[in-house]
């Protein structure tokens, strides 16, 4: 039962880097690195599920450029989970460490990280609604996941950030027309939100995105 709901935890925590690093590859108007922080809320508590106490509450995104690395730490640094995007190279590159254990893999934009396959048919409502998060203007849309109960999951995201490349065509948010501010997500059963609470320009080291050999 716990090696269970440890690889429940680590698969969230892997869905969770995947999502936020596939939007990375859109700069911000006025810098283009930088830190973007996240933080996770979970509908369920503890006392609901066991899980949700192991799982990290937080998420720290660092872009530079084509480079983006997003970063989580859950159950006391037990865990930890770094995904990176090269737009340049067409590569994601997710690094595990999972108690003195350490994992790594890397693929091409065209493939799908093993474990997080994803449903095609996925469908989009654009809506009029707009709110003002972090000075930016952002739009609302509903996104319906027929595989999912939890329908329909309601978005926010802004145009003000410029695409530099989409890709990842097989995520559920691929064809949303901007940057993510406020989005749910489903994975084993366990629902949260993630809502954007800062964003920080600053100088990022290019050795933050160096790949271990």
């Amino acid at each position: 039962m716990y090696k269970r709901r440890y690889c429940t935890v680590i698969l969230v925590v892997l869905l969770i880097c995947l999502i936020i690093s596939c939007q990375t590859n859109k700069k911000e108007r006025e810098f283009s690195e930088g830190i973007i922080e996240y933080e996770i809320e979970y509908f369920e508590n503890e006392n609901d599920n066991a899980l949700i106490g192991l799982l990290p509450t937080t998420l720290e995104l660092k872009f530079k450029n084509h480079l983006s690395l997003s970063k989580v730490v859950g159950w006391m640094g037990i865990f930890s989970s770094v995904y990176i995007t090269n737009s340049k190279t067409g590569t994601n590159s997710t690094l595990l460490k999972f108690m003195n254990k350490k994992y790594s893999y890397e693929c091409p934009f065209s493939e799908s990280i093993p474990g997080h396959e994803y449903p095609g048919n996925i469908q989009i409502e654009f809506l009029q609604e707009e709110r003002e998060i972090l000075g930016y203007k952002c739009k609302k849309a509903l996104i319906t996941i027929p595989e999912y109960d939890f329908n329909p999951l309601t978005i926010f995201y802004t145009t003000e950030f410029e695409l530099d490349n989409p890709f990842i065509s097989n995520l559920y948010y691929s064809k949303i027309p901007g940057f993510l501010f406020e989005f749910p997500l489903v994975m084993n059963g366990i629902q949260m939100h993630l809502r954007i609470k800062n964003i920080i320009p600053c100088s990022v080291a290019d050795e933050e995105f160096m790949i271990p050999d």
